[in-house]
């Protein structure tokens, strides 16, 4: 069985090997791989005057006006980025500069959840080693966002509310609009035109969720190439027309002066067009993937009955399964899975602490529980066959035989 045969381009060395964690990256599309090439051909300096300039620009603009149809936004509030990780940096610390250069003596206020991708946590930790005040709020036991504990921590001097729109690691869509709708009356209550603002990382939502900014009312949104089959080291960043951010990146003037550094056209124009194979197959796929979690979680409750679902049972994306058996070392069984040609994770790759390799989500919903959780992630080349094998596997690793003989 190869695992890679749709559309992507993949190593030999994943030949007869299972990949199941697709959350934490997806394999390059062929259509979009052949797509980024066409960046050789455009070489020159998009800021040159001279025509080979001009041509790469436009070809920057074409796909810039592209995604923003995509995502119901203007041509000029998409910003490219290397990736998910910048785009929240730029984000979050791109409004707390802008807040603080114009209100020196002002401490703002700022509101985030404590499950957050690392990328939202760490600058958050930073605002508050440089002069500002962080709300965290605990989401409940299903890993939902109550949207009326952000109205309660919401203040007059808060500047900005970041919140994932579909989390990384157990796959649960948090109620972005019902939060949105919550800020507008808090605006609207104190007579606010500017603040809060909201910010939603949509890295991992985009491949199951039409994405439409101006229902969403989200003031900033990030989202990542690599989570949709596109090439790696490039993002979007959706910043509403008006919107005060400032740069946190020094040099050129590119991207309105906002992201500094001369444009990876091949990149771009890789990302736009994995952006326009969503839009086309994302209905289709959706479906495919409700089936394949559904036959996952039969499998699961009769070959694994003691086994129970991290995350919300109904509001969450089909393509991600994350799941705990009370007392199995989860780090062993990963690993025993990987030496039998099956890949799964544990928790995000993106941890600040990589001694620690746990899910500090998991611990913040089901406490106990991150020690023994996997999570298993779907994507375009999954098949009923591939979870098949999956369960053959791992009831026959000595890390689930330990754990049901105790």
């Amino acid at each position: 069985m190869t695992i890679f045969s749709y559309d992507c381009n993949v190593n030999k060395l994943f030949q007869k090997r299972i990949y199941l964690d697709f959350a934490s990256i997806t394999p390059i599309s062929k259509k979009v791989s052949k797509e980024t090439k066409k960046g050789e051909l455009f070489f020159a300096n998009p800021s040159s005057l001279y025509k080979e300039g001009v041509l790469a620009r436009k070809q920057i603009e074409r796909s810039r006006k592209k995604i923003g149809s995509f995502l119901n936004a203007r041509a000029e509030e998409i910003f490219f980025t290397s990736g998910g990780t910048e785009g929240n940096n730029l984000a979050i610390l791109g409004v707390f500069k802008d807040f603080k250069l114009k209100n020196k003596e002002k401490t703002p206020h700022f509101i985030t959840s404590t499950i957050e991708h690392s990328s939202v946590l760490e600058c958050m930790r930073h605002i508050e080693k440089v002069g500002g005040v962080v709300t965290y709020i605990a989401p409940d036991r299903s890993g939902i966002i109550d949207t009326k504990a952000v109205k309660e921590a919401l203040r007059p001097e808060t500047v900005l509310v970041s919140i994932q729109m579909v989390n990384n690691e157990i796959g649960t869509i948090e109620p972005i609009a019902e939060i949105a709708k919550e800020i507008r009356h808090f605006k609207k209550l104190n007579s606010m035109e500017i603040f809060p603002l909201l910010h939603a990382d949509a890295c991992q939502a985009l491949s199951y969720i039409k994405i439409d900014t101006l229902k969403l009312h989200t003031d900033l949104l990030t989202l990542d190439s690599s989570k949709i089959y596109g090439p790696r080291g490039s993002g979007v960043l959706y910043v509403k027309k008006g919107t005060p951010i400032s740069t946190i990146l020094y040099g050129g003037s590119q991207e309105e002066g906002l992201r500094s550094g001369t444009e990876n056209i091949g990149a771009i124009l890789g990302t736009a067009k994995a952006f326009e194979l969503v839009e086309e197959n994302r209905s289709k796929e959706f479906y495919r993937q409700v089936e394949l979690q559904k036959y996952f979680l039969h499998n699961l409750s009769i070959k694994i009955p003691e086994a129970k679902i991290n995350g919300h049972l109904i509001e969450r994306v089909p393509g991600n399964v994350n799941f705990y058996v009370k007392g199995l070392d989860a780090e062993f069984a990963l690993f025993e899975l990987d030496s039998r040609g099956i890949l799964v994770s544990t928790a995000s790759s993106c941890v600040n602490n990589k001694e620690e390799s746990y899910s500090y989500v998991i611990k913040e919903i089901n406490p106990g529980a991150e020690t023994s959780s996997l999570r298993v992630s779907f994507g375009t080349t999954t098949t009923k066959r591939d979870i098949d094998k999956f369960f053959k596997v791992f009831l026959n690793t000595n890390s689930y035989k330990e754990t049901i003989r105790r």
